[in-house]
């Protein structure tokens, strides 16, 4: 019974194959190959259904598959610079430390962060609302916030 539906699919896909490799080729043979040309299919064809013989090519200008005699032009930088604007001061996350488990090699801090949530972070995680954790001791920790540091003492 096996070899009969086995038989039946190997039958039945052959001349599936067969009719894509038709496809692909006659496409191919019938239009040529039209390196300058793109393929242009209207919406009419899309929606009344016609066949692939009513699809046909529109001139569309340069090809990107053949290479350009054009040289390509020099990029030049913009020499007018912004005259620079000044910044706000920024001011300390509003964040403290609730502890601090020290361990030579892995330290770890508990902070409370503006939400009223704590965390429990280590060097180098970055918290809630940008605040990065960049350095911890044993009665203070280092933190990054809008490209400022800052020490939060315990």
């Amino acid at each position: 019974m096996r070899k009969i539906i086995i038989v039946i699919l190997v039958l039945g896909a052959i001349p599936l194959y067969v009719w894509d490799f038709y496809l692909l080729t006659a496409g191919y043979f019938k239009q040529g190959r039209h390196p300058e040309k793109a393929l242009v299919v209207s919406s009419v064809t899309r929606q009344s259904g016609l066949l692939p013989g009513d699809i046909h090519f529109v001139e569309k200008g340069r090809s990107p598959f053949i290479p350009s005699k054009e040289q390509p032009k020099p990029l030049v930088a913009n020499s007018k610079k912004k005259p620079a604007q000044p910044t706000a001061p920024v001011n300390p996350p509003p964040i403290s430390i609730n502890g601090i488990m020290w361990n030579a090699s892995n330290p770890v801090a508990i902070i409370n962060l503006p939400d009223g949530s704590s965390t429990v972070a280590k060097k180098g995680q970055v918290l809630a609302g940008g605040i990065t954790v960049t350095a911890i001791e044993k009665n203070q920790v280092e933190v990054e916030y809008n490209g400022k540091s800052f020490w939060l003492k315990k």
